[in-house]
């Protein structure tokens, strides 16, 4: 009798196992078809285009040109991008402006060089030169290109930062702000410090400039 219930027991016991192997085995190929799903899914979503995403959720209006929020004098009239070179060491050196602005419809960049004498001063100025050139659309989208460039980088940049670097600055200006030096109100502010003195994005965009634009217009300053 005892000899009995053992095996009834035992087969109990065998009955439940192989029911959970085989419930085990079905979540596993459930788990396997839902892997497989998603595989599929990321896979067509990596094969699709982003303009895809964002034809239909954004619209843009650059009727204007690719620099057109300039032409709005009440939002913003004028884009700098400066950059100050460490001439100087960690005293500074001279500086450079780009400053972009409309004028009578047409797109201007004005180049300032404000030179300086480190044997003689770190602060002031001893040559002041300026250059006014009309940006094609070529340039226009070499501008917005430096932008892009000069956020990535200082968005990355996360090492100590120390007065020994070649400092790079953007700033848009509100419609309101009409004197260069004394910038009281900037809808955008962005910089980068370059300890490694090898950013060399600023020049780049400086000579491109220099080299393709039409030169010697005489345009007046916002």
């Amino acid at each position: 009798m005892n000899f009995k219930l053992k095996l009834l027991f035992t087969l109990l016991i065998l009955t439940i196992a192989s029911c959970g192997k085989q419930n085990s085995k079905k979540k596993i190929n459930i788990l396997s078809e839902q892997n497989l799903k998603l595989k599929d899914s990321i896979e067509n979503l990596l094969r699709t285009k982003e303009s895809k995403f964002l034809s239909d959720s954004v619209k843009i209006d650059f009727s204007k040109g690719i620099l057109g929020v300039l032409n709005y004098p009440y939002y913003s009239d004028t884009l700098v991008l400066s950059a100050r070179f460490a001439d100087c060491g960690e005293f500074g050196g001279h500086k450079e402006y780009l400053k972009i602005y409309v004028a009578d419809e047409k797109y201007i960049c004005l180049f300032i060089n404000k030179s300086i004498d480190c044997s003689q001063s770190y602060s002031k100025y001893t040559k002041i030169d300026t250059l006014t050139y009309e940006l094609n659309e070529i340039n226009q989208k070499r501008v917005l290109d430096y932008l892009l460039k000069l956020t990535e980088v200082s968005m990355l940049q996360q090492d100590l930062i120390t007065n020994f670097s070649n400092y790079y600055e953007i700033e848009q200006l509100s419609g309101y702000t009409k004197d260069f030096d004394i910038l009281e109100s900037h809808e955008k502010r962005l910089h980068f410090r370059d300890q490694s003195l090898k950013w060399k994005e600023f020049e780049k965009l400086r000579e491109n400039i220099k080299t393709t634009a039409n030169t010697g217009n005489r345009c007046a300053s916002p």
